[in-house]
């Protein structure tokens, strides 16, 4: 008797149709906003980094956009966004624009996630207005104190002229030696130096404006009383002082999550790795993987101590890159491995 064909495997079921793409813009206070919109269900309001714009989810978005309802706008002065002029720029101001744009197209509570310079904004607001802000998420965050940051804010400002005499020295030393000692404390200064003149405005809010002002806008003392849920993300391959500021945060959230996610080659596949743990927080219960702890309000002892490493902190354990999801995590959602 001969055997029977074995059946084809079934097929998966489509993803529904999401609601499509659109694009607008809306003027604030603050200056004219534009953002890009796609997708249903609950809404997911995504900030940019200050190197970047909206345009830095645009992998990321697709995954998001059948579970949620993403806004991606620019922050004003960034992109598509103005800013207008006159306006002493601090993160405040940002928090009060994205209060005035989240009022103007009504919308109550939601989701809020930024990544670096967004982070700071997505948490000042959460801050600010604990009960419009369901879950946070935090990639790679700016806004607490580095040990680093007072040189990096003298040499910000040293380096924002065009004419900077500075960064003029600077080139003129660089090709003479190798990439070791100072000559690499120089390429990393001509490095923010480029980044100064791509985008001005985040070397202000990061750098360049009088330090006083940028500790002014500072959480340190303020992050133990963050409310809403919220998950540090973090990426394996992120430069040291990136980790030390996730790690600071780490340690000021009480109600924290934390995550390495290993480094893919690929972006469509890093954003998909994002995207399953982003759902996974947003959606379920989910196990704080590594919980942070109030501390005191100065400046952790090791941060002023004798320098151990490049940015005077030797790289601390709390954070440590994963090749596996948790097992707490694996009964609740599938995560694909870079």
């Amino acid at each position: 008797m001969s055997r029977s064909a074995p059946r084809p495997a079934p097929r998966p079921a489509p993803r529904p149709a999401c609601s499509p793409a659109y694009r607008s813009r809306i003027t604030l206070a603050q200056g004219q906003m534009f953002w890009r919109e796609s997708g249903d269900g609950h809404p997911l309001v995504l900030l940019h980094g200050g190197w970047s714009d909206s345009t830095q989810w645009k992998m990321l978005c697709p995954e998001l956009s059948h579970s949620y309802r993403c806004y991606i706008p620019d922050l004003p002065g960034f992109g598509d966004s103005t800013l207008n002029p006159g306006q002493e720029v601090s993160i405040g101001l940002y928090v009060e624009a994205l209060d005035n744009y989240l009022n103007a197209i009504k919308l109550k509570r939601v989701h809020l996630m930024g990544y670096a310079l967004g982070s700071w904004v997505a948490a000042s607001y959460a801050l600010r207005f604990p009960t419009k802000v369901n879950r946070l998420i935090l990639i790679e965050p700016e806004g607490v104190l580095a040990p680093d940051q007072a040189w990096l804010c003298r040499w910000g400002r040293r380096l924002q002229s065009p004419t900077s005499t500075w960064a003029g020295l600077l080139e003129t030393i660089a090709p003479l030696g190798e990439l070791q000692g100072p000559f690499r404390t120089i390429k990393h200064l001509l490095a923010l130096r480029h980044q100064i003149q791509e985008s001005p405005l985040a070397a202000k809010l990061l750098y360049s404006r009088p330090y006083g002002q940028i500790q002014k806008d500072m959480l340190d003392p303020v992050l133990p009383y963050l409310q809403p849920p919220t998950f540090l993300l973090q990426r394996s391959s992120a430069p040291e002082r990136s980790r030390l500021l996730s790690e600071r945060y780490a340690a000021l959230c009480y109600n924290a999550a934390v995550q390495v996610i290993p480094t893919s080659s690929s972006g469509a596949k890093q954003a998909r790795l994002l995207a399953s743990y982003m759902k996974l927080f947003l959606e379920k219960e989910m196990p704080r993987t590594l919980v942070g702890q109030p501390v005191a309000m100065s400046l952790p002892r090791a941060a002023v101590a004798k320098p151990k490493s490049r940015y005077g902190l030797k790289p601390a354990q709390l954070l440590s890159p994963v090749s596996s999801t948790p097992v707490a995590l694996q009964s609740k959602l599938p995560i694909p491995q870079s």
